[in-house]
Parts: C-alpha cells; structure tokens; sequence
C-alpha cells in the first residue's frame, strides 16, 4: 500500500488556484513490467483568481462547471504494461497504461464525499521499432507511434451529475497535437469584452479575437515519430500527430480529428532527453482560423 499527500497551486491560461489531495493506493506488480493499481482519490480544489465570469458562463449551459470551491473522490483502477527497454531513451518496446475511474456513487445523486458524479477513462498504448538494422545504420534510428484516448463524462442527475472544468479532458501542446497551444484544439468559448457584463457564446466559423478554451468530456489523439541519433548526443526527429478534444461524445460525428507535423533537435542530457520541436498546423478549419499555424515546444522529456 502507498500513500501519496500532494498540495498543487498552478497557474492556467484563464485562472490559478490551490488543490491539496490524498490518495492511498494499492500496486500490486504481477510480474516485471505489469502492475495494477487501485488508487482512492480525495481532492480539494479553489479557484484563486479567475478571468471568466461565472454566472455568465454556467447561464449559457456550455458545458463548462466552475463551481468553487469543491470537492472530489474519485475510485480508479488502472493497470500499466511497460515492455521499453529504456523509459528515456527508448528504442524498442512497447508501453500501454488503461485506467477507469469513478466520481460519485452509482444509482444516486449523492457523490461520496464529494459534489460532482462523473465516469473517468484513459487508454495510451505507445509503440517502438529500431529501424537501424533495416537501413544498416551505425547510428540508431527509431520509429515511435502512439494512439491514446480520455474521457470525463457525467451520470446520473441533478447539479451533481457534472464535470468540473478542470478534470474535462484537455488537448493541444508538446505532448499530444502539437501544432496547437496547450489546451486550445478543442471546445472554446469566445469572450466579449465590449459589453456589460462581459459576455462568452460557444465558438462558431467567425473569427473570434479572445478564446477560452474549456477542454471536453471526450478526446483522441496520436502521433508517429521518426527519430535519428546523429552523434554526440543530438539527434533530430520528424513527427505527425492528430487529434481532438470534443465537448460531449456526440460531437464526435460532426468534427473530425485535425492534424499537423513538425520536426526537431533532441540532445541525451545526463538528466534525459531534452527536446525542442517546431509544429505546422495541416488543416484550414474555419473554427480555428484565430490560432498561429505553427507553435514552438521545449521540454525535458521526449513527447512519449
């Protein structure tokens, strides 16, 4: 059994807060490279500051709960498959983590020990191939793709049968769709600052000047990845991804995935690899004309 106590105060693009939680767990590890999870979650979450107006936001009914402050408990299981050979430097093998998780307690409206009933689920399943013995190369050549997926939807009925904003699935930045900004491929909403009060309508076709993304109950997203070790640590790599983050899952059948593709530098640091990436957008979709078709990402880990 472990026990894991964290206090968590961050700063997003729309408002800061301050989240302490508890979360004891069973791990049980099968045998080498697969285990399981049981972790029980208690979290208590309060907005600091906030540049979106509540009232307006919850009275338009977008999808979007900012209720504050709040409290969750969330029962997940989840189990992780790791077969990399290196989970920094990978360059065969393969990685896939399932969890399922839920907010509330079934057949009521009465959360446990908390104000929101909400389903959870996640799928990542990651892929890695040595491509240097088929080329004959001296130096390594890694083929890496990934396909993953997460949800956060509501159940049963009343105020708390729904998903606070920040447990809705995000998308968008380094780690998935990296032709966006983090977050922003996606549900927005448009804000205008010209009236009193300001006021936010779901995004349309037209141009929207001040977005605010609100992530969805449903996302998919993947990506390929050819990386080429040049010497002396560096290496470079070429990569596609597609993906998007819908506000409810019937939405899935009205927007499709976008994608974009990129390249960049990558160096073996002592610490693990550190990365930095320039991303094209691929798509002309009306509903994101308002974002850069391109985005620059550095990190100190690989994408996947």
């Amino acid at each position: 059994m472990t026990q894991n106590v964290a206090y968590i105060q961050g700063i997003e693009s729309e408002y800061t807060f301050v989240s302490p939680s508890w979360s004891p767990a069973l791990v049980w590890e099968a045998r080498r490279g697969l285990g399981f999870t049981t972790d029980l979650r208690f979290q208590y979450f309060k907005y600091l500051t906030q540049d979106v107006d509540l009232t307006q936001v919850q009275e338009s009914r977008l999808g979007l709960d900012l209720t504050s402050p709040y409290y969750l408990s969330i029962l997940e299981e989840k189990v992780v498959w790791d077969r990399r050979d290196d989970p920094l430097f990978t360059r065969r093998g393969s990685y896939t983590t399932a969890s399922v998780g839920i907010a509330g307690l079934p057949g009521t409206q009465v959360p446990v020990v908390g104000d929101f009933n909400f389903l959870k689920g996640a799928l990542d399943w990651r892929l890695y191939r040595s491509l240097a013995p088929l080329f004959h190369l001296h130096e390594g050549m890694v083929l890496a793709t990934r396909i993953a997926a997460g949800a956060a939807i509501p159940y049963g009925g009343g105020d708390s049968a729904s998903v606070p904003y920040a447990e809705r699935v995000k998308l968008g930045g380094g780690t998935t769709v990296s032709g966006w900004v983090t977050d922003h491929l996606g549900p927005w909403l448009c804000r205008d600052a010209s009236t009193s009060p300001v006021t936010y309508t779901a995004m349309s076709d037209q141009a929207c000047a001040d977005v605010v993304p609100i992530g969805g109950e449903l996302a998919s997203w993947g990506s390929v990845e050819l990386r080429k070790s040049i010497r002396w640590g560096v290496g470079v790599v070429g990569f596609v991804d597609v993906g998007m983050a819908w506000d409810t899952p019937a939405d899935v059948l009205h927007q499709v995935p976008l994608a974009s593709a990129g390249t960049g530098v990558r160096y073996a640091s002592p610490v693990g690899p550190v990365r930095l990436d320039v991303a094209f957008r691929l798509d002309d979709s009306p509903y994101f004309q308002s974002e850069n078709w391109f985005n620059i990402h550095f990190s100190l880990s690989e994408a996947f």
